[in-house]
């Protein structure tokens, strides 16, 4: 592991972010960094509390300052980025510097994993709809930031984990 770059998910919301992260991050010996503890310490507030006061752009840009100060803690860690952060143009050169993974799941699934959440930002949106739109947007911005791309289909998060962290072994070689 390059002891420099911190390795960081991206995906849309749902995607196994936090799940997958915090079992990459034990494999590899490293600390996890969850967008939404990050984004509740900074302002109080989940994402959904913070929409409903102040509104989504309020929300977008509190994560990509969460995740552009996580970037640039020296000691090395694995982050859960926020769906939201890759449409940043400072956020997408930020990471440049660091090992990006896009877990790159069908919105499908993701879409009957959010019908059960209460806690996102977009209670009135279908979240099928919602999903397809953002994938829409996002998918050639992960894609460009993106050094390891997994879809993690029916594999268990373990099983998950270990594949990124053979192909982030493959990169630092």
């Amino acid at each position: 592991m390059d002891g420099r770059r911190h390795v960081v998910l991206v995906g849309l919301m749902g995607s196994g972010k936090t799940s997958i992260g915090s079992r990459l991050a034990a494999r590899l010996g490293l600390r996890y960094v969850d967008n939404d503890e990050t984004l509740w310490h900074r302002t109080g507030r989940t994402a959904r509390q913070l929409a409903a006061c102040d509104g989504i752009d309020r929300v977008h840009a509190e994560e990509a300052a969460a995740l552009l100060d996580a970037l640039a803690r020296p000691d090395p860690s694995v982050i859960g980025a926020a769906a939201s952060v890759v449409e940043s143009a400072r956020v997408r050169e930020a990471l440049g510097e660091h090992i990006v993974v896009w877990l790159d799941r069908d919105v499908a699934l993701l879409a009957a994993k959010l019908r059960r959440k209460e806690h996102r930002p977009y209670p009135e949106r279908d979240p099928l709809e919602l999903l397809r739109e953002q994938r829409a947007r996002r998918a050639p911005l992960y894609r460009e930031v993106a050094d390891v791309v997994v879809d993690p289909g029916e594999r268990s998060k373990d099983d998950v984990a270990a594949l990124i962290a053979t192909e982030i072994a493959r990169l630092v070689q």
